[in-house]
């Protein structure tokens, strides 16, 4: 009896790890996210923001079902989760490039098209695969115990990388890198709070040994 207590009490502290992680590196690309389109015309919301929440699921989904492998069983997932996803949500371009058939030179044309580059084919997977990575990798860092301010960079690099090829004639707005901001420091606080949790839940056994 008392052993199966702490095999729940692990299972509990888990899904609380792994749900926090998951929701706290969503919600970072997700607010990263505008600067991203900021670069395309019309039509990459469903897209991008598709991305961000599905690489977020797989990871809740597959952290909280597999015990062994975790890693290796991620890698797989995310990678056919990114080819059904741009295969699905990303359109052809005018000239006929499928999503997945023009991504070699995609980036090169990226950086030297006239913003705002057509939420179509080649261009537009760009973002959406860079954005599905960033959630997997930000998720994936947040679900970890003792995760710290490593778990907001995907986020970061995301948004600084996505103002490389924004439109210079349209202007951010104040509320993307001020939400932001404020997204990434409550994340850190609520870091610090839980390893901080952790920390003394491990020493009061000792003081009461």
């Amino acid at each position: 009896m008392t052993a199966a207590r702490p095999a729940r009490s692990g299972r509990a502290d888990r899904v609380v790890t792994v749900g926090r992680g998951s929701l706290i590196g969503l919600v970072l690309v997700l607010v990263a996210a505008p600067a991203v389109g900021a670069a395309y015309s019309e039509g990459w919301t469903v897209p991008v923001v598709g991305a961000a929440v599905g690489a977020a699921v797989m990871n809740l989904a597959v952290r909280l079902v597999v015990d062994r492998g975790v890693g290796p069983t991620l890698v797989i997932v995310h990678l056919v989760g990114i080819v059904l996803w741009v295969t699905a949500a990303v359109r052809p371009a005018v000239d006929g490039a499928t999503a997945l058939g023009g991504m070699g030179d995609s980036v090169a044309r990226l950086l030297t098209t006239l913003p705002p580059v057509d939420a179509r084919g080649p261009e537009l997977a760009v973002a959406v695969v860079a954005t599905w990575v960033a959630s997997a990798t930000a998720t994936a860092l947040a679900s970890r115990r003792g995760a710290g301010p490593a778990a907001a960079a995907p986020a970061v690099l995301l948004f600084a990388a996505a103002l490389l090829v924004a439109d210079p004639r349209r202007s951010l707005p104040d509320r993307v890198p001020a939400g932001l901001t404020v997204a990434v420091g409550l994340a850190l606080a609520v870091f610090a709070l839980v390893r901080s949790a952790d920390r003394e839940g491990r020493s009061t056994p000792e003081r009461a040994a």
